[in-house]
């Protein structure tokens, strides 16, 4: 791979791994050859996109080795399928990492409940989230897992109306009726925080 500029820099794929054919995205591994100062491939990146004619600059990562991303032109989807449930508390799916493994995160583990989404409209995030819960109603029973859901562009989330007991309460659609729903699950976690305190003086672990 040739990145140019006012001198050239010439890198050379690793022997271990040289490329990887991902779903959204090419991923390449590759050595500098002798001389060339690894942390300023970063500044080549412009320079890699014309060169190699993409419609965004590829991301560069110094590790072990360098590793480009080159982003697919066509994007590639995988179907939703329903995978092993995995060990843990509470799980959702959230991905597949570059060689197509189920990711998952555990709401279960007190040392990180919460999850965030973040990004760009048409980046995934309403895809994403779907995709989360699908994965838990294959996962869990009604009374196992509810959600509590606010959509106040009332768009992405209308199909959680048929969700039948998995809904802790009806959609919020507005501003009034979302802090209404908040306000409720704040008392609910108050109700439960004190029966775990009642049983663990008890001689209980809560499950």
């Amino acid at each position: 791979m040739t990145a140019m500029g006012s001198s050239s820099v010439d890198i050379i794929p690793t022997t271990e791994q040289s490329r990887v054919l991902a779903l959204e995205l090419d991923n390449v591994s590759v050595t500098p050859l002798s001389g060339v100062k690894a942390d300023k491939l970063d500044d080549y990146v412009n320079d890699l996109q014309i060169k190699l004619k993409l419609d965004t600059p590829p991301v560069v990562t110094v590790g072990k080795t360098v590793t480009v991303d080159i982003v697919k032109k066509n994007r590639n989807f995988l179907e939703y399928r329903t995978e092993p449930k995995p060990d843990g508390l509470l799980n959702a799916l959230i991905g597949y990492d570059i060689d197509r493994n189920p990711i998952t995160v555990d709401f279960g583990d007190p040392s990180n409940p919460y999850y965030f989404v973040g990004g760009c409209t048409g980046s995934g995030k309403t895809a994403q989230m779907k995709v989360m819960m699908a994965s838990m109603i294959d996962w869990y029973t009604p009374e196992e897992l509810q959600f509590a859901i606010v959509d106040t562009k009332a768009t992405d989330f209308r199909f959680c109306e048929k969700l039948g007991r998995y809904l802790w309460a009806s959609v919020a659609y507005d501003p009034e009726t979302a802090v209404e729903l908040l306000g409720n699950l704040v008392n609910k976690m108050k109700r439960r925080g004190t029966l775990a305190l009642v049983l663990v003086g008890r001689g209980v672990r809560p499950g």
